[in-house]
């Protein structure tokens, strides 16, 4: 039985929000509420709490169900959000998501602390977000300095950091696109193959990055580099979707007609779908 609530996230319930709205700014909210919130004890065992934006007031009441979830409605008007600028975007959302969070915790005599505290982190980091990821790794001949980390918001991504420890030059480079690789632990491990090559694992403990020094970046993705069907058309799902990779259309074709070309049924429809599915 869950102990702690641990995740708290938001959702959209109502269709008729821009689906821009959804991802628009404040799509990485819900991870970096997350991040700088402290687990807390419960005794009602909810172990995630929803927060639903939805278009119209509903019963704020906070349900059980079998999984330990919780779920707060918060009621959004569009037509209060046509005239914002991208900045107090997010100060809408994030002022109505702490209420409902608030609500929540008084409705059940939770401690208010953790949540305050996350607030007014984001509040004062100007909803700008920077986290380094593990340790600094030294290259076999000293001389580089490699460290990860990760952002969320205008710039948003992973990113490894270079350093050289004889002329103190600084040269960063992004290899992931969406930053939660490094927000949600999904990185294994890193290591120098070489002084002036270094590997980044995703957390499968499978599929890796390699980074030069002078910004050289390539994805490796064995079970599409062995000839795998699946893993071919999978690749090329990544590059067609955007989200951890930068979108690339035609890396994404080039993986998808390999699958396609071992006859992989989902392949060869995708491919008989590409003009209408990657515009």
């Amino acid at each position: 039985m869950p102990a702690y609530l641990r995740s708290i996230e938001y959702r959209f319930e109502s269709p008729q929000f821009p689906s821009q709205l959804r991802m628009h700014l404040i799509g990485y909210l819900g991870h970096v509420y997350e991040y700088y919130f402290t687990r807390l004890r419960t005794t009602e065992n909810i172990f995630r709490l929803i927060v639903w934006f939805v278009d119209e007031e509903k019963d704020k009441k906070v349900p059980y169900n079998i999984g330990y979830v919780g779920s707060v409605y918060q009621s959004l008007c569009i037509d209060d959000m046509n005239g914002l600028d991208d900045r107090m975007y997010q100060w809408y959302f994030l002022d109505r998501f702490q209420d409902a969070i608030l609500y929540t915790a008084q409705l059940y005599n939770w401690p208010t602390d953790n949540f305050v505290s996350a607030y007014q982190r984001i509040v004062d980091n100007n909803f700008e977000f920077r986290d380094y990821w593990g340790k600094v790794y030294k290259s076999p001949d000293k001389q580089w300095k490699a460290r990860i980390y990760f952002e969320h918001g205008w710039q948003r991504g992973t990113y490894v950091r270079f350093e050289n420890t004889k002329t103190a030059q600084v040269f960063v480079y992004r290899f992931e696109a969406s930053g939660w690789i490094a927000l949600c632990k999904g990185i294994d491990k890193c290591f120098w193959k070489s002084n002036e090559l270094f590997c980044v694992y995703f957390h499968n403990q499978r599929d890796y990055w390699d980074i030069t020094v002078n910004g050289q970046v390539e994805f490796h993705y064995p079970t599409a580099e062995n000839g795998q069907a699946h893993g071919q058309y999978n690749l090329g799902k990544l590059y067609m979707e955007g989200d951890m990779l930068d979108k690339d259309l035609t890396k994404a074709k080039y993986w998808i007609e390999k699958a396609a070309s071992q006859n992989f049924g989902r392949a060869v429809w995708l491919l008989e779908k590409w003009d209408s599915m990657s515009t």
